[in-house]
């Protein structure tokens, strides 16, 4: 009989070829290892807080972040062996999932979904973070099968719902409300948790960062350092800027004191007037504007007299400004303004949209009026148009591409990275910055941030029961040049006490977001403010900052509005 010498030879040929190809296609997968990371559970207990208000007695300090949700168990019940009657133990069946609203330092706020009905959760319960939580893969085109599996196997404490095919990712926010949803496409997967960006993952990334995210310790305001030196150090001859600290940032000197005000302002920005372009600052307080002239002192004043909530303003550079009111049961009813030579005049009102001016540095022209749709209904959704006003009303022009997840809000176009296409840049529902180029994620801020303006509490208008949803309002960037580079100024808050209960954020500082030529990198101003960043705006050379020390809601407190000048800041941050 003939013996087949080869076939061995063959097999094990065979079989290194295909464990080598196995081993290449998982090295070229996502990091397991990261992933896990992010969704590892952690004990935690229930505290029952001021207004009915549902915590954990976890926060920002343990990682607990916005989105992370919580099992929350029934009082352990005995098991016994029905043989031996030994007592074996106890089991805790599940009986809420608490999702993370926002946090504090050393406790997070969660909104309940009960499992069943009159649900009665009590102070000192078990909850732990992502234990036996639905989860749900979303195959968008059809290639992620074996990522699937990878993944699965390592959240075994997951309560898995199986896979899903050719999904539409647009789905994924709503499907992740009270679970966590991973949605893949191509190289790319974005991991939801309780409705927000939890992390986006890239084959060709090892890091929990979208792609370009840089890693550096430039690129994380030393939260530390705010709350060790801010306000104990002395103060400076500036009204609301404490002495700087000596963290690695940008060590910019020769502020100066622009204005103060016996109130807290949501925010600043400089108009011109429609008639002699005389300049004048606009503050923005609960209801109502103040104009003050930069030279001369003179004054005007506008009053907001409906029935909404004045939530922020934009200022055009020109002459108008448009202020974001927001009407309950109604939506957004804002206002256009014109500042002329005898005071405020209404240009349109009643618009259903949120209103930003987008600036478009050194290039000249009037900025554009953009306009977010906003509905009780589906809150913010991803439909942003050019908007024009004529004759008193303000109509729709061409829709706007911008990412999903988008919030006006705090927002900026503009060509950063000097390639000829301009990013959107924005707070995703996460607390970080981001930037998007042609669709793409091409950068996002290591850290998360609060935002320096109040927010809204927007009731779900099919269930009246339910906690309001809650919606940041932040602060625009503002844009300049340097040494033909276009850079943003932005807020940088911290959340606190007076942020959770509704009051705004309470410390802050400013960063400043620049492209050097191998990526982004996001700078903070070494000096540490007291209080928080409002609002930030450039004119003529300067950099205005408003600091508030206060509370939003009842306005109680000082606002100090700083000037930077630019070419300082340059020489600083060596631009």
């Amino acid at each position: 009989m003939k013996t087949f010498t080869w076939m061995p030879k063959v097999f094990f040929a065979c079989a290194a070829i295909l464990i080598a190809a196995f081993c290449t296609a998982r090295a070229e997968g996502f990091d397991t290892g990261r992933i896990e990371k992010a969704l590892a559970m952690q004990k935690a207990r229930v505290i029952q807080g001021p207004d009915d208000r549902m915590l954990v007695n976890k926060g920002s300090g343990d990682q607990v972040e916005k989105g992370d949700i919580f099992c929350i168990y029934a009082s352990g019940q005995a098991v016994t062996d029905p043989e031996t009657g030994k007592n074996l133990g106890s089991y805790a069946a599940p009986e809420a999932f608490g999702r993370v609203v926002r946090t504090s330092e050393k406790f997070a706020e969660i909104r309940l979904r009960c499992l069943a009905p009159d649900c009665g959760i009590e102070d000192g319960q078990a909850a732990v973070r992502f234990s036996d939580v639905p989860a749900r893969f979303m195959d968008v085109d059809g290639t992620h099968f074996s990522d699937y599996t990878a993944i699965r196997a390592g959240l075994s404490h997951l309560d898995w719902q199986g896979y899903t095919e050719a999904a539409d990712s647009g789905d994924a926010q709503e499907a992740s409300a009270f679970s966590v949803v991973f949605a893949a496409q191509a190289d790319r997967l974005t991991l939801w948790s309780g409705g927000e960006i939890k992390a986006v993952y890239s084959r060709a990334d090892s890091g929990r960062q979208a792609p370009g995210a840089a890693d550096s310790s430039q690129d994380r305001p030393r939260a530390e350092a705010s709350r060790r030196d801010a306000g104990t150090s002395g103060k400076s001859a500036v009204p609301g800027l404490a002495l700087p600290s000596m963290a690695d940032a940008v060590k910019a000197e020769d502020f100066r004191a622009v204005t103060s005000r016996k109130e807290v302002t949501r925010n600043i920005g400089v108009v011109q007037t429609a008639g002699t372009q005389r300049p004048y600052l606009l503050c923005l307080g609960s209801r109502k504007i103040e104009a003050r002239a930069l030279e001369g002192g003179k004054r005007f004043e506008y009053t907001y007299e409906g029935f909404g909530e004045v939530v922020s303003m934009s200022v055009s550079g020109r002459s108008l400004a448009a202020v974001n009111v927001y009407v309950p049961d109604k939506g957004m009813r804002s206002v256009v303004l014109e500042l002329t030579d005898s005071g405020f005049h209404v240009v349109a009102d009643n618009i259903a949209y949120v209103l930003s001016f987008m600036h478009s540095p050194g290039e000249g022209g009037e900025p554009e009026l953009w306009g977010q749709r906003f509905t009780m209904a589906d809150l913010f959704l991803p439909a942003v148009y050019r908007l024009h006003i004529k004759g008193g009303a303000v109509s729709r022009g061409e829709k706007i591409s911008v990412p999903f997840g988008y919030s006006l809000f705090g927002a900026f176009f503009a060509d950063v990275n000097g390639n000829g296409t301009r990013e959107h840049g924005f707070f995703n529902p996460g607390g970080r910055l981001a930037l998007y180029e042609s669709g793409q994620a091409v950068w996002q801020s290591n850290d998360r941030f609060t935002a320096g303006g109040t927010d809204l509490q927007v009731r779900d208008p099919a269930d009246s029961d339910a906690a309001p949803d809650r919606v940041e309002i932040w602060s625009q960037p503002a844009l300049f040049r340097q040494n033909g580079a276009v850079l943003a100024a932005a807020a940088l808050n911290r959340s606190g006490l007076s942020d959770f209960f509704g009051g705004g954020a309470s410390q802050g500082t400013v960063g400043i977001l620049q492209f050097t030529g191998s990526g982004y990198q996001l700078r903070p101003l070494a000096d540490h403010f007291q209080g928080a960043i409002r609002d930030v705006h450039v004119w003529q050379g300067e950099l205005l900052i408003c600091v508030s020390e206060g509370e939003l809601v009842s306005q109680k407190g000082r606002s100090h509005v700083l000037a930077l000048p630019l070419t300082v800041l340059g020489r600083a941050a060596d631009f």
